[in-house]
C-alpha cells in the first residue's frame, strides 16, 4: 500500500507511527511540517 498525503497532518501522522515508507507522494506544505522528508525524495 502506498499513501500520497495532501495534508501536513497526515504526514506528521505516519511520521509518528513510524510508517513513512508508506509515503510516495506529499504537498510542500508538508515537507515545510516536516522538513527531513526534503533528504527522503532526494
Amino acid at each position: 500500500m502506498r499513501i500520497a498525503s495532501l495534508q501536513p497532518s497526515i504526514t506528521l501522522t505516519l511520521h509518528a507511527l513510524g510508517r513513512l515508507d508508506l509515503l510516495c507522494a506529499c504537498t510542500r506544505y508538508c515537507i515545510e511540517a516536516l522538513p527531513e522528508l526534503a533528504v527522503m525524495s532526494q
